[in-house]
């Protein structure tokens, strides 16, 4: 592969970004072409310029999947890249050159059976870098050095997959070993306190969502996602805890609304979360895309209220409460909600379709004075919890436990362990369990209706 540093883009166009003043806090960024939905916009690893991918037609003529180019946004000028025929999924910087992932043949090229789902830029023009049997890449990542791919993966280099790749010594290898489902789409993967952490939708043992690999073998991460329609959209790291948001509800018994976190012994809420209305723990959010700056976890998506307060598609969490940042981003025609963003040094980029009424050819910026906005005050137990916290005697425990008060009939609960692994999930009023042939350690009593609660087994 060729270095982009120093090169001269031979194929492509330059485009000055001309900024109107008719917004307050957000303007156009005045992206190039006819935009038909932006699926990433990510900095590049030397934080110096944005790059911008999905369906993008410089020629107004041409259809939505016939040509789409990588852009580059950097010191108020675009750069189109060459187009590619297929929809961008991804984009990043590995090892100083520019690589796009999306679908099935990605490039215009007959690999046999396998299909380009991974091209590069030699500063001339795309070359094919990576071909999987019915491919499909949603996400790239470069983690500890070593380049990840992530999607719908049955086979690499002609061994099963399950939906995660990785470039080791000049070749793709499949990583772990893989899930038993044969439709795993992965999402997105992180790494966490050393071991990988994937999102996407795929079953093992019944359970779904959020994965992790330990001893080269892929266990859901403390029961998953829970619900057959909801779904993890986005992860990230924060304050050393796993954050996981997407079509979440509280209703389908997962612990937050939108969004939850991992706190190393279970999944945990962030106040009453994100909602479309006050006290709806049911109809389902979007939490697209989450990104760290300035010691915020910044929010985007599709939600109008996050912990109670107004945020109309974009909200920042400071590990204790939730605050909004100015802008409609739902709730009105045209307004779909966030799809992707990220900071260029301090300045926020977001792709989406409209702010406040006006038309954003999905990419905006923010020029206003400041994020902040209206904050809310209480965070510790979700809005939905209308029963009391239990009480569970004895504690520390030998052979039973006891609920005070005990469960209602509608409710479910989940018991992890110390790892997060769903232990049991009785139904229906549950007074008294028996746990005498359990192991010693810390357990973690979940319920949607209440706040979550632990005891200890002797």
């Amino acid at each position: 592969m060729s270095s982009l540093c120093g090169s001269v883009l031979a194929v492509g166009c330059i485009i000055s970004a001309l900024v109107p003043t008719h917004a307050q806090n957000w303007v156009a960024a005045q992206i190039p072409g006819k935009v038909y939905n932006i699926q990433q916009v990510v900095a590049s690893s030397d934080g110096a310029s944005l790059l911008f991918g999905g369906s993008i037609s410089l020629d107004s003529s041409n259809a939505w999947y016939e040509t789409n180019p990588v852009i580059r946004y950097s010191s108020g000028v675009w750069e189109a890249f060459s187009e590619l025929p297929a929809v961008i999924y991804t984009m990043l910087e590995y090892q100083d050159t520019l690589l796009a992932g999306g679908g099935n043949h990605l490039m215009d090229t007959d690999l046999s059976d396998d299909t380009t789902c991974i091209a590069y830029w030699t500063g001339t023009e795309w070359l094919p870098f990576a071909a999987f049997t019915e491919g499909l890449v949603r996400r790239m990542r470069v983690l500890d050095d070593t380049l990840y791919a992530v999607g719908y993966l049955t086979s690499v280099q002609g061994q099963p997959a399950n939906g995660i790749a990785r470039y080791a010594g000049g070749t793709w290898e499949p990583v772990g070993e893989p899930i038993a489902d044969p439709y795993t789409i992965m999402q997105d993967i992180i790494k966490f306190e050393g071991r990988l952490i994937a999102i996407g939708v795929g079953q093992v043992n019944g359970d779904r969502g959020v994965y992790r690999l330990e001893n080269n073998v892929w266990t859901v991460l403390g029961g998953g996602v829970q619900g057959g329609l909801c779904s993890a959209q986005s992860i990230a790291v924060y304050n050393d805890e796993i954050y996981v948001g997407g079509q979440i509800t509280l209703d389908c018994g997962n612990p937050g609304q939108g969004i939850m976190r991992w706190d190393g012994l279970g999944w945990q809420p962030l106040g009453s979360g994100l909602q479309n209305a006050i006290g709806d723990n049911s109809s389902f959010t979007n939490a697209t895309v989450m990104v760290v700056h300035n010691d915020l976890l910044w929010v985007g998506g599709g939600f109008a209220f996050a912990g109670g307060i107004e945020a109309k598609g974009l909200a920042t969490w400071d590990g204790s409460q939730w605050c909004g940042v100015p802008g409609t981003f739902v709730g009105l025609p045209g307004h779909s909600g966030i799809h992707g963003m990220d900071f260029l040094h301090d300045t926020l980029f977001v792709s989406t379709r409209m702010v406040d009424g006006d038309s954003m050819n999905y990419a905006a910026k923010f020029i206003g004075e400041s994020y902040a906005g209206p904050c809310a005050s209480e965070v510790g137990v979700a809005e939905n919890s209308t029963s009391s916290s239990f009480s569970i005697c004895p504690n520390p425990a030998t052979t039973h436990i006891r609920f005070n008060p005990p469960t209602v009939r509608s409710e479910q609960i989940s018991v992890l362990d110390a790892l997060g692994r769903i232990i049991i999930q009785p139904s229906g009023q549950v007074t008294e369990l028996d746990v005498s042939s359990w192991p010693r350690g810390l357990y973690t009593v979940r319920s949607a209706r209440r706040p979550p609660a632990r005891f200890v087994l002797h």
